[in-house]
């Protein structure tokens, strides 16, 4: 295998191992719900683009949605017991009304009733999900989002249905014939009704600011320490264009190589190096995530000797790609970050050529470090 092959192999193992570790909190544990089946508000299959008409895509829609559910804690009513409760059969009007389905989710025993639809035009779906009381049939939570159709779908929805929890573990419990057992929760905005359009419509950007109950990354400082420069240490600050998602970092390390021998010399470097970095896959509040980030640097060099002058030597790099799983514990993350570089050789007098930079020209060097959010 080259040398290339073994640091992304490498990283690929990384990546591996941490999305086995990955792990939700479940915050409704307890909370039982009648999910009803997605209504499809579809144009028709013409306007939506050809190859679309697919006639299962409401059944897995409603899948995906009853599986992250399932995923937050919330007890789910088989459909078969709420449907056995049902006077009649439901229509898409039906479907609906929230009224109508908050009566067959008490007569089911469920807390909550949840209704869904979507509007699928050319490549992109917009999807409402409403949580109602099954009590009064008064909404509690939900969202309505537009997202290209595609793989990207799973994480998105996923990241939504997380922020629905969360409003939904802030409500009161309540006892079989309807009396709250604790106190009120603090109220939580109103969320308007769905409203059928086929225009795609995003949820205003306030709406996002209760995504979780943890404060969103904006500001961050970073400390590190890599293999390969031992005597040292690093520090970075984050700034976010995107909370918790896109960041600029700029960092700094300042490290020395002690002399291999007796009458060797004493290098020190400053490794200066500015990033640009995303987080995938994993929503904000989830206890471990994956992301990636590239970037350039410069190292500045000082071989210091007493029989000789102070020689300085300058290298230009790039961070091809540094990819790092981290584990969130807010304020602080840890973290651990493979960094495959390549050094250009573009400068004179310089110390690397244009080269890897590896550890035993055989291991991309790895950072350990923590952030803490400001």
């Amino acid at each position: 295998m080259t040398t290339p092959g073994r640091a992304f192999t490498a990283i690929a193992m990384l990546a591996f191992v941490a999305a086995f570790a990955a792990g939700q909190p479940k915050p409704v544990d307890g909370r039982t719900a009648c999910v009803f089946p997605v209504t499809d508000l579809s144009p028709s299959p013409a306007a939506a683009g050809a190859g679309r008409e697919d006639l299962d895509r409401p059944g897995r829609l409603q899948a995906l949605i009853c599986r992250e559910l399932s995923a937050v804690g919330l007890q789910l009513v088989p459909e078969s017991t709420w449907r056995a409760g049902a006077t009649a059969s439901l229509s898409a009007q039906d479907l609906q009304d929230p009224s109508r389905l908050a009566a067959i989710a008490k007569a089911a025993g469920a807390g909550f009733a949840v209704s869904a639809s979507f509007t699928l035009e050319e490549d992109r779906i917009r999807i409402t999900v409403s949580c109602y009381d099954a009590e009064t049939g008064q909404l509690h939570a939900g969202f309505t989002r537009t997202w290209p159709y595609n793989l990207a779908l799973f994480s998105a929805l996923h990241a939504q249905i997380q922020t629905l929890a969360v409003r939904l573990a802030a409500l009161p419990e309540s006892s079989p014939d309807g009396a709250q057992t604790t106190e009120p929760a603090a109220s939580t905005p109103d969320i308007p009704p769905p409203v059928v359009t086929l225009a795609p419509v995003d949820r205003p950007a306030a709406a996002d600011a209760n995504r979780s109950s943890r404060a969103p990354k904006r500001l961050e400082t970073e400390a590190g320490w890599t293999a390969g420069q031992l005597i040292g240490a690093g520090v970075g600050f984050r700034a976010y264009p995107v909370p918790d998602w896109l960041f600029v970092c700029l960092s700094f390390y300042p490290y020395g190589q002690a002399p291999a021998s007796s009458t060797g010399c004493w290098l020190f470097h400053l490794d200066s190096e500015i990033l640009v970095g995303s987080y995938l896959f994993f929503p904000p509040d989830s206890f471990f995530r994956l992301g990636a980030s590239a970037g350039v640097g410069f190292i500045l060099s000082e071989v210091i000797s007493g029989q000789i002058d102070t020689m300085s030597y300058s290298d230009i790099y790039l961070n091809v790609l540094s990819a790092w799983a981290e584990m969130d514990l807010p304020p602080v993350s840890f973290f651990i970050r493979p960094e495959l570089k390549l050094a250009l050789g573009i400068t004179s007098p310089n110390l690397l050529g244009t080269s890897f930079m590896l550890l035993g020209n055989a291991f991309v060097p790895v950072t350990l470090g923590a952030t803490v959010r400001m």
